[in-house]
């Protein structure tokens, strides 16, 4: 299969800040969610900042991969200043597990752990707002606008599913902090195996033990909205994550052979090398000729590690946003990422970053500048970036910015 796969499909988009979606039921919070930041999750925390005012109007959509049992307090403690400072007055959370489904009891609940993942979406809107990565996972912000639905303060449900029990004390962190900086929360869901359950919820006529299937027609108001806004289907987080998996079998031992080789050599991937093999790479990718062999794709990634090459390639965009040579250049870095094992990973998945942003994909930006992030959690650019990424900023101002006195285009 042909690296690229993919890479030929529309940019996801996720809620303007002009598209309205009215939340009001724990169900609706189900199936607003992956429209307003832009994918389906996976393992993952969700968080609706509630504005203050009469309309209840949701701010800035925060998403984090979903932290180890032994993180909870300390995420949920990045989660409610994160909120604090987005200007929130309350939350709406949606806690999303996958793969158990077995019921659990009352010691397991409280003995069981949970997995994170190396997963992030976000999506693309105004006024979002983000924070660093703080040791706690990446986590990232979309725009978008819903009415906010009314809260409950019922009792949690005991005896559910494993994965919904063992996230319950994530829950419970995320009430407690929340409550200490003024934060009201409103609803928590947690979704798992094609369902949902309410946190906060004990009423059996709206959130029965069992949980409640997912919707999945299209002719709900909360799908008619997004349809109506030009939204499409969003897509899915892990198959996002699965576009720059590192090399699998066969593929990596090979790799890792050539590593070791072209290590051996450091003249293979000096500066100079380097940019020419690129330049002549990019315009054999926009001719659609895409195989890298293994021993070059290592030069080529021990070459970006330098951070004048990686400053040199980032200034190979188009000063307008978008256009071709972006998805060009985006499917070389994702050919080098999916060839890299961290730390060495970092520099390509971070120039994918920057090509899918740059080509109005927030959400695989984010997906990108996250797993440079696992890959080297100290990589400066990729820190820059996963900031920009979830600021104000557009790709075009912060491209101005950063190279204000370069001339693009400089490669052939």
């Amino acid at each position: 299969m042909n690296d690229t796969d993919g890479f030929d499909r529309t940019p996801y988009v996720a809620m303007s800040p002009q598209s309205v979606l009215r939340v009001r039921s724990p169900a609706d919070l189900v199936e607003a969610v992956p429209y307003l930041i832009g994918v389906r999750p996976t393992d993952s925390v969700v968080l609706l900042g509630i504005l203050p005012g009469d309309r209840s109007r949701v701010g800035p959509v925060l998403r984090h991969d979903l932290p180890a049992p032994a993180d909870f307090a300390n995420a949920a403690r990045h989660f409610a200043r994160l909120l604090v400072r987005t200007g929130a007055r309350g939350v709406a959370v949606a806690i999303y597990a996958d793969g158990e489904r077995s019921p659990v009891s009352g010691a397991e609940e409280a003995a069981g752990t949970s997995r994170a993942t190396d997963t992030a979406g976000g999506s693309d809107g105004a006024g979002a707002f983000a924070d660093t990565a703080g040791g706690l996972g990446a986590s990232d912000t979309s725009g978008g606008r819903a009415e906010a639905l009314p809260g409950s303060s019922s009792t949690p449900l005991g005896g559910l599913p494993v994965a919904v029990g063992r996230l319950r004390p994530l829950y419970v962190a995320i009430v407690r902090e929340c409550a200490a900086l003024g934060i009201e929360v409103r609803e928590a869901v947690c979704v798992a195996a094609g369902r949902w359950w309410s946190y906060g919820c004990s009423d059996a006529r709206c959130c029965p033990m069992e949980g409640t299937p997912l919707r999945t027609e299209r002719n709900s108001t909360v799908a008619a909205t997004a349809v109506w806004a030009g939204l499409p289907e969003p897509a899915s987080l892990a198959e996002l994550v699965r576009l720059f998996r590192p090399p699998e079998y066969a593929m990596r031992e090979r790799m890792l052979r050539a590593y070791t080789d072209v290590r051996g050599d450091p003249a293979g991937f000096e500066p100079g090398r380097t940019l020419t093999a690129l330049a002549s790479h990019r315009v054999r990718f926009r001719a659609g000729d895409t195989e890298i062999e293994p021993e070059e794709a290592a030069r080529l990634v021990l070459g970006l590690g330098d951070a004048r090459v990686r400053d040199e390639v980032m200034a190979w965009h188009g000063e307008t946003p978008g256009e071709a040579d972006d998805r060009t250049l985006l499917a070389l870095w994702t050919v080098l990422a999916r060839r890299a094992f961290a730390p060495a990973s970092a520099p390509p998945l971070t120039l994918a970053a920057w090509s899918a942003w740059t080509a109005h994909d927030g959400v695989l930006a984010r997906v990108a500048v996250t797993g440079a992030l696992r890959a080297d959690p100290g990589y400066t650019m990729a820190r820059l970036l996963h900031s920009a990424i979830n600021s104000p900023l557009s790709a075009a101002e912060v491209r101005r910015r950063i190279f204000r006195d370069a001339v693009t285009n400089r490669a052939p």
